[in-house]
């Protein structure tokens, strides 16, 4: 088993977007806004990975993996939190 947190802290013109994947998941994200992403999954040593691409970062799930997105104190209801990554 894996678990991986990552905290994302958006500072001004940082990031616009956050897309979870295999999910294709997109969550708008403001200036000043603090992300809470976790995976959580079956294969050991496992990350998420991470790629920045305009204006959008971009989280990769390992196979079997759900991810938890909580935005602001508040946990997002996506279909990453119930269905694992394929």
């Amino acid at each position: 088993m894996s678990e991986q947190n990552v905290l994302i802290d958006n500072m001004p013109e940082s990031i616009s977007k956050l897309v979870i994947e295999p999910w294709a998941e997109e969550i708008g994200i403001e200036p000043g806004d603090k992300a809470h992403v976790a995976g959580f999954g079956p294969i050991a040593n496992a990350r998420l990975q991470l790629e920045f691409k305009n204006k959008s970062l971009i989280i990769y799930a390992w196979q079997g993996a759900t991810i938890t997105v909580r935005l602001n104190e508040k946990t997002l209801q996506t279909a990453s939190k119930v269905i694992a990554a394929i």
